[in-house]
């Protein structure tokens, strides 16, 4: 291959491409996005039961996460972020359809899927579904919902939030930390929460519940 740019000018490049600041919503769905691929209401990364046995009757089966068996690491974060920096350097601009094409590229190799077909068709077809979920995530407007439950607990926000929580495995573990959090300060007795009430408990780990 003819040679496109000198060790000078690449180098030169990479150290732009590492100044450049991502907007917070870019950051946002990157995070959100692997979080969607690393979340399990059962902690299958700490449970000796894996998929498919551990997602049997779970209340997410049909979500993304029952067809992961074993998950993204942070490092996905990492190298998605490092492509959009790159992204917008060379384009001036990174959107959520130019991530899930980074996705496509970075996923494949760093997680395992319950079952395989063919590696690349099964990711654009998750990806697909995760383009629908966001979407749906934008609509029913819950994330607003969550930043105002982490500034306070309020019974009428509570109560939307739970309602966004049982369509979204990544949202419904966001909201069992506060649950938790909120049950320890006695402002939410632990047979009102959501988890309880829906059976989202960790399995147990060696016969003993988490």
């Amino acid at each position: 291959m003819p040679q496109v740019l000198s060790f000078d000018e690449l180098e030169e490049a990479r150290k732009e491409v590492a100044t450049i600041e991502l907007d917070p919503s870019v950051v946002g769905n990157i995070n959100l996005l692997v979080r969607d691929f690393q979340a399990c209401i059962r902690d299958k990364e700490e449970s000796e039961i894996k998929p498919p046995a551990l997602c049997e009757g779970c209340h997410f089966i049909r979500d993304i996460c029952g067809t992961i068996r074993e998950p993204l690491s942070e490092r996905a974060t990492v190298a998605l972020t490092h492509l959009a920096k790159a992204a917008q350097w060379l384009n001036g601009k990174c959107e959520f359809e130019d991530i899930l094409k980074m996705a496509l590229l970075v996923f494949p190799h760093r997680l395992t899927l319950v079952r395989t077909r063919n590696i690349i068709n099964d990711m654009i077809e998750i990806l697909e579904r995760e383009r629908v979920k966001m979407a749906d995530r934008n609509a029913r407007k819950q994330w607003p919902l969550l930043n105002e439950l982490l500034k306070d607990f309020n019974r009428s926000v509570y109560g939307l939030a739970r309602e966004a929580a049982i369509e979204d495995v990544a949202f419904a573990e966001e909201l069992i930390r506060l649950e938790d959090q909120w049950v320890n300060e006695g402002r939410l007795r632990q047979d009102d929460t959501l988890s309880t009430q829906m059976g989202w408990r960790r399995p147990s780990y060696q016969g003993v519940p988490f």
